[in-house]
């Protein structure tokens, strides 16, 4: 992941808020079973998955999971 690039700077307010409202969500739910490290690297984290993740999907378009794959990753830009 440390290669992928983390466009903080081209999200608008609203995906921002989106990715804080996930972390909450995060912190909320699994707080008492794991440490997470500092948010500022899960922010990142976060913006990554969001902006090089693809989506994998069956023939009726039912979603499947979600993926990330490294070559195709600089094409999503």
């Amino acid at each position: 992941m440390k290669e992928l690039e983390s466009p903080l700077g081209k999200l608008d307010n609203e995906k921002k808020d989106l990715i804080q409202n996930d972390l909450a969500a995060l912190y909320h739910f699994h707080s008492k079973h794991f440490q997470f490290p500092k948010n500022d690297i899960l922010v990142v984290l976060f913006i990554q998955v969001n902006c090089h993740g693809f989506t994998i999907e069956d023939e009726e378009l039912s979603l499947l999971g979600s993926a990330i794959f490294a070559d195709l990753a600089p094409m999503s830009l």
